[in-house]
C-alpha cells in the first residue's frame, strides 16, 4: 500500500528546496480528475465501436475512483447488459438512477439506452 511509504502533508509542508507539498498534492488531485474523464471518454469510444469487454474494463476504472458518477454507472449498466450480465446491468442502472433520475434521458438522446 502506497499509503504506507508517504508521509502526512502537515509534516513537511515544504521540501528543502522550497517545493509547496500542498501544491503538488492539489496537481495530484487534478491529474486524477482528468485521467478518469479521459477514461471514461474512452470506455464510450469502445462502447460505439461494439467492443463492451473495453468498454467494462474502463468503467470499472472510473467507477472504483468516482462512484457516485451516474454517467459511468449508467454505462457500465448497459455495458453489462450488452453482455448478457442482465442482473448485474440492473443493479448497476438503479445505481445511476438512484444518484441522478434525469441520466437515461440524457442518455436517450444520444440513441444509448438500456
Amino acid at each position: 500500500d502506497i499509503s504506507d511509504r508517504l508521509l502526512p502533508v502537515n509534516m513537511l509542508e515544504r521540501f528543502e528546496d522550497g517545493v509547496d507539498v500542498r501544491l503538488i498534492c492539489l496537481q495530484v488531485g487534478e491529474a486524477i480528475v482528468v485521467r478518469m474523464a479521459a477514461i471514461d471518454s474512452r470506455a464510450m469510444l469502445w462502447f460505439r465501436m461494439g467492443r463492451f469487454e473495453d468498454a467494462l474494463s474502463d468503467l470499472d476504472v472510473v467507477v472504483a475512483q468516482e462512484p457516485e458518477k451516474a454517467p459511468s454507472r449508467f454505462m457500465r449498466g448497459i455495458v453489462l447488459k450488452r453482455l448478457g450480465r442482465n442482473s448485474d446491468g440492473d443493479a448497476e442502472l438503479v445505481i445511476a438512477r438512484r444518484i441522478d433520475p434525469h441520466i437515461p434521458a440524457t442518455y436517450a438522446r444520444f440513441g444509448i439506452t438500456p
